[in-house]
């Protein structure tokens, strides 16, 4: 019995660092100017997929593959030139909803007005990376959210795909409270995947010269300390 706990722990730790070594870069969760764009949290996740949020609304900006090298670090701070400043390299899987509110609360089917999101960091360890906001309104409403994006692949047929895992605490009761989503370069519907309430607003498709790729877009909605999970898988061939 006790080899058998011995050869299972050495898996699980071998498991565990294998799973470190995928991350392309070492320092792979870093703020930036990121495509003229500041305040942008970024995280490569896999050389296949590389993630990055904008902390000004609190919401996805980009998903992409960049291979080791998603980002160009240039500016001076990385290479002493003055103008420059990072940008974002490698084939698009799809980009966010942006530069406007997507958190939204509501009461009685009603959206509740002077509403923000704040960004308050993110954790850093275990290989992991879990980004923190703070949804604030009247009546000193305070919703705290936690979200662990991660790289996933597909066991049929090796697609990669994102995992956002969220957790939301403190929705007042009587009320709503979600995120407006947008996916694409889906190879079918059932390419996006969710635990949570999703609500769905547009489907659409987009015909190519090899294949056709499909989006989605619609309003999660959570319930409180209850995680949601949504995975995500991508056409191979990425938007260039």
């Amino acid at each position: 019995m006790r080899k058998f706990i011995f050869y299972l722990l050495v898996f699980i730790l071998f498991q565990h660092i294998s799973f470190a070594q995928t991350r392309p870069i070492d320092m792979w969760v870093f703020r930036s100017v990121l495509d003229k764009r500041a305040r942008m949290i970024t995280c490569a996740l896999h050389e296949k997929l590389w993630v990055a949020y904008d902390a000004n609304d609190c919401t996805l900006y980009k998903i992409w593959n960049g291979g080791k090298t998603g980002v160009v670090f240039d500016g001076a701070v990385y290479t002493s030139k003055h103008g420059p400043q990072p940008t974002t390299q490698g084939n698009t899987y799809m980009y966010g909803i942006y530069d406007k509110p997507v958190w939204q609360l509501s009461l009685n089917g009603e959206i509740v007005e002077n509403t923000k999101a704040q960004f308050k960091g993110y954790v850093w360890m275990n290989n992991t990376v879990t980004l923190k906001y703070a949804f604030s309104g009247p009546n000193n409403i305070e919703i705290t959210i936690e979200e662990t994006p991660e790289y996933i692949q597909k066991s049929k047929d090796g697609m990669p795909g994102i995992a956002r895992n969220f957790v939301v605490k403190n929705i007042p009761e009587g009320y709503k409270f979600g995120i407006e989503l947008g996916v694409s370069s889906l190879s079918t519907y059932t390419d996006f995947v969710t635990t949570g309430d999703f609500v769905i607003t547009e489907k659409s498709e987009k015909i190519g010269k090899n294949n056709t790729s499909y989006a989605i877009k619609g309003i999660l909605f959570f319930k409180n300390n209850i995680p949601a999970n949504i995975k995500t898988y991508f056409l191979p061939a990425a938007i260039n």
